[in-house]
């Protein structure tokens, strides 16, 4: 290892411990009330309803968002809200390429069973075997 690659690795470390440490700082900061937020919803208007939604779609409860997401972005005045409650509603849906691969998967699995069952070829019934040569000693 040369000098200038060691004077480098320090210098590395050091920033890297700096940038880890503001990442923390950035994302563990937490608002007023002392409640962690996921990052995206940071920027969320703070009302009761969407805060429970926020706070069902941290906990993993993602049935209970998709059920009054779309409820509360009907019923909400505020547009800022409205378009929070579809945000979380949007989270909780599977991802269009997920879907995509997995209609293309079932597609190619049907296509291939039908390809299988149209050009298999019946099995010849087996033809009988001669009966063993028995050699008799005397």
């Amino acid at each position: 290892m040369s000098e200038a690659d060691e004077g480098a690795a320090p210098a590395k470390r050091s920033a890297k411990r700096k940038r880890a440490k503001r990442d923390a700082e950035t994302q563990g900061a937490e608002p007023a009330g002392g409640e962690r937020r996921p990052a995206f919803a940071r920027s969320f208007p703070r009302t009761p309803e969407l805060d429970a939604l926020v706070h069902a779609f941290e906990a993993g409860d993602y049935r209970m968002v998709r059920a009054d997401a779309a409820d509360l972005a009907q019923r909400a005045d505020d547009p800022a809200v409205q378009r929070a409650a579809a945000m979380l509603r949007a989270r909780t849906e599977a991802d269009p390429l997920a879907r995509g691969l997995l209609a293309l998967t079932l597609v190619l699995l049907v296509v291939l069973t039908t390809y299988w069952a149209v050009q298999r070829v019946p099995d010849a019934a087996p033809s009988p075997s001669p009966p063993p040569q028995v050699e008799r000693v005397r």
